[in-house]
């Protein structure tokens, strides 16, 4: 089976088979097509895309075709608003022949588009998709899951915050300088980040007064 029809198939049967069960689905991922599980939240990224773009005829024949190593990087834009700004995926391919450029080509395109730098630009590349990939396997995790591990220790922890804060931060810097940043996202964040706070508030109030006591 090509990849890309791959990925409808995973990112269908996650939609419509498994509801939020991700682990049940990876399960049964792993185990029908017997690739690797990184790769395989790479095929559900295209997936998720193709399937939203579904209704676009056009526009889904046209990249159903396209190799899945130059598909991959599209999923970067924003596939799901009718916006005209460059980043969104059918702006985009009108300017980009995403069909006779190479996999790199593609990919420096995409960083262009939202505003990181490229290759081709002689600079600091800022396009990591094995950072992506990384990504994709993290907002799926269980975080009490994670926590209860046997390998997750102090050392863990504190790399899970600080590299959490420090891509919070990347994600502020990119729409700090949209001209029409996704109000209804930021609210949703800024309502965890509260939460979260709240929580951090606790336990240190807590640790505060177990110290005092000790003393």
């Amino acid at each position: 089976m090509a990849p890309n029809a791959t990925a409808i198939l995973l990112a269908a049967a996650r939609r419509d088979n498994f509801d939020d069960n991700a682990r049940e689905w990876m399960k049964w991922a792993l185990e029908t097509f017997k690739i690797d599980e990184g790769y395989i939240y790479h095929l559900r990224s295209v997936g998720d895309m193709l399937l939203a773009i579904q209704e676009n005829g056009a526009l889904y024949k046209r990249l159903i075709r396209v190799d899945f190593r130059k598909v991959y990087p599209l999923t970067q834009l924003d596939y799901e608003s009718n916006g005209s700004g460059i980043d969104c995926l059918e702006k985009f391919l009108e300017i980009n022949p995403v069909e006779e450029m190479t996999r790199e080509q593609v990919r420096d395109a995409v960083a262009l588009a939202l505003g990181r730098v490229s290759k081709s630009g002689g600079k600091e590349e800022m396009y990591q998709p094995d950072l992506f990939g990384a990504l994709d396997t993290i907002i799926e995790c269980d975080p009490a899951a994670v926590a209860a591990g046997d390998s997750f220790d102090e050392v863990s922890a504190r790399k899970f915050a600080t590299g959490g804060i420090g891509l919070l931060e990347a994600s502020i810097n990119y729409w700090s300088e949209r001209a029409i940043p996704d109000l209804q996202v930021i609210t949703l964040i800024e309502g965890e980040l509260i939460e979260a706070g709240h929580k951090l508030a606790l336990l240190r109030e807590g640790l505060t007064k177990a110290a005092l006591n000790a003393g």
